[in-house]
């Protein structure tokens, strides 16, 4: 519908999508996501937000609640509607959340908040998450590097580095482990310690060949750093 202009039609198509109980929530909320663009380019915006708001208002378990409000904000998110999806977010402020499932919200909020240029409230939701929740970071470690880059970027260096500390001392995936190092190699820069931080970009080079993302980043960090 969407690629012949027939935004009624993707509306009403999703609007039936969305009365199957059995559909994942990754697909729940990528169909709420088109009902809202589907009602906007229709000068229907509101309406879009009554639908979507009413859905995630039908009585369900918390988990599965909690879940499509994650997935639909960081959809909205991606599109650049931060309030909107700090709106659907704090919905689930309302929920009796158990501790881990808080620690998904307070995440959720942090990435928002930075994702919209808002690094001291993303910092003080990361703060909150990690003296709070410090069970529930998760087993990647990508919390506490999220956690860590912001602070870095609000100029916190002693906070990103005990966070990083932190990452380090509980393991992290290699890709997360590789930006991990990554960082604290630009901190040592930053610190007036080039030898330290150069020996850090080597060390993402030559442990993570495979990431070339992030081995393009660290010879780029290596090549300024010994210029």
């Amino acid at each position: 519908h969407r690629a012949v202009g027939d935004f009624a039609g993707e509306r009403d198509v999703l609007t039936v999508a969305l009365t199957d109980g059995n559909v994942e929530p990754s697909l729940t909320a990528k169909a709420l996501a088109g009902l809202y663009d589907a009602s906007e380019r229709l000068g229907e915006r509101e309406a879009g937000e009554a639908a979507v708001a009413a859905y995630l208002a039908t009585p369900r378990s918390v988990s599965l609640n909690l879940s499509l409000r994650v997935r639909l904000a960081e959809l909205i998110v991606s599109r650049g509607d931060y309030d909107r999806a700090l709106a659907i977010l704090d919905g689930a402020s309302e929920l009796s959340l158990d501790a881990s499932q808080r620690a998904t919200l307070l995440a959720a909020f942090a990435s928002a908040h930075e994702a919209r240029g808002a690094l001291a409230e993303s910092l003080r939701a990361y703060t909150e998450l990690i003296a709070s929740y410090p069970s529930h970071l998760g087993s990647d470690g990508q919390r506490l590097l999220s956690a860590a880059s912001v602070a870095a970027r609000r100029g916190e260096l002693d906070l990103a580095r005990r966070w990083l500390d932190e990452l380090t001392r509980r393991g992290a995936a290699p890709r997360v482990e590789a930006q991990a190092t990554l960082l604290e190699g630009r901190l040592e820069r930053e610190a007036g310690r080039p030898n330290t931080a150069a020996l850090l970009f080597r060390e993402v080079i030559e442990r993570f060949p495979d990431d070339r993302e992030v081995v393009a980043a660290a010879q780029l960090a290596l090549a300024e750093t010994l210029w």
